[in-house]
């Protein structure tokens, strides 16, 4: 039951003692633990071991994908992200700033922490966001040594602004709204690949002003693949197919 400060018991409006969760908080708390799968397999253990005496030494991995997406309440008439920062509300080129994040990847373009499609890895037709060398972004990625030869961080906290002037805001990451994972090729044998992670922020399952955002293709009204509502203060869209004879503008 819930209690005091001074270890005497709340009561509810009938006098009895008012308990901490219920039956609806329960179920609140098992949607939050959707989305977990079993993680992707690496070398140093036998893949036979793993199978037969499950001995699998990673945490599970939650997969965006499959959670569920709506509002779950914590224990106090709220929800879970009350204090929590609004991801709307995150500043402009927030990946540029102070406390920004980055995760190497090494040599795999894949994302650790979001979802990409498994086949962009082998598609040499789909483009990656490239930092250049004189990039301020790329000077903190690369952390070079006394020699000047980069060591490539396994993570990378920004610990300042990053400061663009006429000449650098040429480069690809400031001209996007958002970045997911950048590569980094020039002067280099291999390429080397970061993920960013956007620091922790909470984005609403119902929100005022919802735009449309048409995934697919579209001839004149006919869509062929449904839409979506999309916050519009949010780095959100959709991919859109324009083929020969196709529509190359859509009604917003």
């Amino acid at each position: 039951y819930q209690m005091n400060m001074d270890g005497s018991m709340i009561l509810n409006e009938n006098g009895f003692p008012k308990e901490t969760y219920t039956i609806e908080d329960i179920m609140s708390y098992s949607r939050a633990w959707t989305g977990l799968d079993t993680p992707q397999k690496r070398g140093g253990i036998s893949t036979a071991e793993r199978q037969w005496t499950d001995k699998t030494i990673d945490p599970m991995k939650i997969v965006g994908s499959f959670r569920d997406k709506f509002p779950k309440t914590d224990l106090q008439g709220g929800y879970i992200g009350d204090r929590v920062a609004l991801c709307e509300d995150l500043p402009d080129k927030h990946f540029l700033r102070k406390g920004a994040t980055y995760h190497a990847l090494g040599s795999r373009p894949i994302p650790n922490m979001q979802k990409d499609p498994d086949f962009w890895t082998e598609d040499p037709d789909f483009l990656r966001l490239q930092i250049l060398p004189s990039s301020p972004l790329y000077a903190k990625l690369c952390a070079a040594d006394a020699n000047g030869d980069c060591t490539f961080p396994a993570k990378v906290v920004l610990d300042e602004n990053l400061v663009y002037d006429s000449v650098h805001m040429t480069g690809a990451e400031y001209a996007v709204d958002t970045i997911r994972t950048v590569q980094l090729s020039v002067g280099l044998p291999n390429p080397i690949y970061y993920e960013y992670i956007r620091q922790p922020c909470v984005e609403l399952a119902f929100f005022n002003g919802g735009k449309k955002l048409t995934q697919g293709q579209i001839w004149g009204d006919h869509i062929i693949e449904p839409g979506l509502c999309g916050n519009p203060k949010l780095e959100v869209g959709t991919p859109m197919c324009l083929d020969a004879g196709w529509e190359t503008s859509v009604k917003s």
